[in-house]
């Protein structure tokens, strides 16, 4: 089966989601929302495994990155509608969510708000909410910086995410180089493969296509906070987080595991950030037995 690249759906409202299929087009449902900065393109890694695993990957763009048309004002909670109708253009009536990163607070939403609908929520070095002081302590201090000043002062978001754009868009290769030798290991080792390093530069330049705003309005609510409490979450959720992970320190991963009601949780020993590079198979296996069939 090939993947289904550049796909997109007109909602209710009349906006464009655009999505990517990976893996299984005919396997069983499951939905990855994107880290930051990201786009549909974030499965793309995960293509192979998925396909061996009868998945079927749909990663749809964020309003306002890449393909997807904007929705100013948008909220976690306007989400899980638009991945709703998504679903139903598609004929899933149930499937599996995973966020990563930044796509965690995004799974969360729908798993709060479609529990009949989600059959299990994985969470993969997912950031949590950031009034977790101790948390915030932990993460590196670029990211913390960044939010620090953004739960400060919320109107710096376009100021913040012009500088990413910039960073992320024409200097990628640069700041990784820079960064190598202050990341957890298993994150420089990952990074140091030419492959994976033009995968990310790649999927950082689709998520400014449109400017820098989706990836401002991304900022300003992971900043804030979520409109919801992960302890209402009803849904089967699945947490793997490394326990070297300086962008989303692993407390937020124990956090999430304490408060949510079923969960279970993976933490790797020595594993940075991107620890679902070298443990995709594991994540996708466990992810396809949670799948419902079609």
């Amino acid at each position: 089966m090939m993947s289904l690249l550049d796909q997109s759906v007109r909602l209710p409202d009349g906006r464009r989601l655009a999505y990517d299929v990976y893996g299984d087009p005919e396997g069983r449902p499951a939905f990855y929302f994107h880290g930051l900065p990201g786009s549909r393109r974030g499965a793309a890694l995960l293509s192979d495994t998925a396909r061996a695993r009868g998945l079927a990957l749909v990663c749809p763009d964020r309003p306002g990155l890449g393909l997807s048309d904007p929705r100013p004002g948008r909220r976690f909670l306007d989400w899980p509608a638009d991945v709703a109708a998504l679903a139903d253009a598609l004929g899933f009536s149930r499937f599996a969510i995973l966020g990563l990163s930044g796509g965690g607070p995004y799974a969360a939403a729908v798993a709060y708000t479609l529990p009949e609908r989600v059959s299990a929520a994985y969470f993969v070095s997912a950031i949590g909410p950031l009034d977790d002081r101790a948390a915030m302590a932990a993460m590196m201090p670029a990211n913390r910086i960044t939010f620090g000043l953004l739960r400060m002062f919320p109107g710096t978001t376009g100021i913040t995410a012009g500088l990413a754009r910039l960073s992320y868009g024409r200097h990628f290769d640069w700041i990784v180089d820079k960064s190598l030798a202050s990341m957890p290991p298993a994150d420089a080792a990952v990074l140091r493969q030419p492959s994976i390093r033009a995968f990310f530069a790649a999927e950082a330049r689709e998520c400014f296509r449109q400017g820098s705003r989706g990836y401002a309005e991304d900022q300003a609510l992971l900043a804030g906070t979520w409109g919801f409490r992960l302890e209402d979450i009803r849904v089967p959720v699945r947490i793997y987080h490394g326990e070297a992970d300086r962008n989303v320190p692993v407390a937020m991963g124990r956090r999430m595991a304490a408060l949510i009601r079923d969960s279970k949780a993976v933490f790797y020993a020595d594993e940075g950030h991107l620890a679902f590079v070298p443990h995709a198979e594991e994540i996708l296996s466990a992810l396809a037995e949670d799948a419902p069939p079609r």
